[in-house]
């Protein structure tokens, strides 16, 4: 058995130190002012400028943005994003509606995408050419409505043309 002692300490420069009060402060005054962040939903604990963002939010892109409005803060060493998407419980997401939607998103799949709906998990299997079409598809699928889990195991395959560069 093997196990691995991580002890990383990140120290940031002396003027971009900041208190954990004043991280929590700030980041309370922007959970407060964003439209795409519900209020009083998401409970934020700061540690040595580490950042635990827990809670339950409707909506994928809600959890997401609570994200994006931390990970840059003056101050913050790290984030741990603990927010789980509740859904529209009752609400039950169409195979083919679900499916059209991904297509037109990214109609230029390598092969055929597995999709299978299971409650309200997606999972997403198959091949794509690139990193940007594997989100686009996963954020498609996060989009519908009940959706609380999406399992993205798409494989990334660029084309076998080659472009040289002159």
């Amino acid at each position: 058995m093997r196990g691995v002692a991580n002890e990383l300490d990140v120290k940031l420069p002396i003027d971009s130190e900041r208190s954990d009060e004043d991280i929590a402060h700030t980041i309370a005054s922007i959970f407060t002012w964003s439209s795409s962040i519900p209020k009083n939903v998401i409970r934020v604990e700061v540690s040595q400028g580490w950042v635990t963002l827990e809670g339950s939010v409707p909506w994928n892109f809600q959890r997401d943005a609570a994200e994006a409005a931390v990970k840059d803060l003056l101050g913050v060493k790290g984030l741990s994003n603990l927010v789980t998407v509740n859904g529209q419980t009752g609400v039950r997401v169409p195979h083919s509606y679900l499916e059209a939607a991904i297509r037109r998103k990214e109609p230029d799949f390598i092969e055929p995408i597995a999709l299978r709906i299971e409650g309200t998990s997606v999972i997403i299997a198959g091949k794509v050419r690139s990193l940007e079409a594997k989100g686009r598809i996963e954020r498609t699928a996060w989009n519908f409505p009940g959706v609380m889990r999406v399992e993205n195991l798409l494989e990334v395959e660029p084309s076998a043309e080659v472009i040289e560069l002159v």
